[in-house]
């Protein structure tokens, strides 16, 4: 089965690309205003068989800027929203040359916005 794909900018200075694969196992976010791949990050829950309240949220770089902490936020952030429609593991990479206080809004909308298929953007072709 292939992947649900969806591809568009965000109104952004510079523009943001989101490229967002939704594998059956796990869920692939590019996010770039530099078009290429950044810092790699894997997030997912520990526990997803526990309460939303208890649940274990680990976030680990894997390739990349381990110092940044705006892949880790992003990919936190990211990851509370997927965790209210699936489990799937989130693998992340983040080339962002805009502070992340002036997109983070912009993307954590346009991410929830996939997450239910009615409401997501067109297919860029």
């Amino acid at each position: 089965m292939s992947p649900r794909t969806l591809d568009f900018s965000l109104p952004t200075t510079p523009p943001t690309r989101l490229l967002l694969s939704e594998y059956s196992n796990q869920v692939f976010l590019l996010l770039t205003q530099v078009d290429r791949m950044g810092t790699l990050v894997t997030a997912y829950v520990e526990n997803p068989e526990d309460t939303k309240e208890n649940y274990i949220y680990t976030v680990e770089v894997k390739f990349g800027d381990r110092s940044d902490e705006t892949a880790d936020t992003l990919a936190r952030a990211l990851l509370e929203r997927l965790c209210r429609t699936s489990f799937k593991p989130l693998l992340l990479s983040v080339a962002l040359v805009s502070p992340l206080e002036e997109v983070f809004a912009a993307i954590v909308a346009a991410f929830e916005s996939t997450l239910t298929p009615s409401s997501a953007p067109a297919l860029v072709v």
